[in-house]
């Protein structure tokens, strides 16, 4: 099936003297300080700062408003730029602007602070999920015959899908001519 046991002591051998395990190490870390952190996210604007349940949804809303709204110029940048761009926009913005926090206690300064963070992240967000597909792709050598594409008919997985027609079209990927039927009606859906 393509896939090899390793010994731990292997594993951590390939992480250590590996981009992509470096890579991994920094992104769990960032994951896990942001799981650690954000617990205390809540009580710190309802208890210290004294925000309304009101202001502390519209600062949630803006950071995810922000996040949405910047991931067009962010695919645009990763697209001229490198997906390497986003982990330095995303991974050296995130520590600064969480301090942010620390010197401003206005309700208008931190909506500044939370629309800055939306972006950040979803330079953060969007150089993970490049990064996993990359790593995903680098392993698959053959689709499978009975694989269902209509769970990834949506907008999103278009690129890997538009990426498997054409590795299928170069001779690089093996597949049915039913898949690739199926593969050209979903890419044509989303023209």
């Amino acid at each position: 099936s393509g896939h090899r046991r390793v010994s731990m002591l292997e594993f951590v051998r390939g992480f250590r003297n590996s981009g992509d395990g470096r890579i991994l190490v920094y992104l769990l870390s960032v994951q896990a300080a942001a799981q650690i952190a954000g617990p205390y996210f809540t009580p710190f604007m309802l208890r210290s700062l004294n925000f309304s349940y009101v202001s502390y949804v519209t600062l949630i809303a803006l950071s995810f408003a922000a996040k949405a709204l910047a991931l067009p110029a962010i695919g645009g940048l990763a697209r001229r730029y490198g997906t390497r761009t986003l982990l330095w926009i995303g991974g050296i913005g995130i520590v600064p602007i969480s301090g942010l926090w620390l010197i401003s206690n206005s309700f208008a300064g931190l909506c500044v602070v939370q629309v800055l963070a939306g972006i950040t992240w979803a330079a953060y967000d969007r150089f993970m999920q490049k990064y996993v597909k990359t790593v995903g792709d680098e392993r698959l050598q053959k689709v499978p015959k009975d694989l269902d594409l209509k769970p990834y008919r949506d907008y999103h997985d278009w690129d890997l899908m538009r990426r498997m027609e054409e590795a299928i079209g170069a001779g690089k990927l093996k597949a049915s001519g039913s898949l690739r039927s199926e593969l050209a009606a979903s890419g044509s859906a989303f023209l």
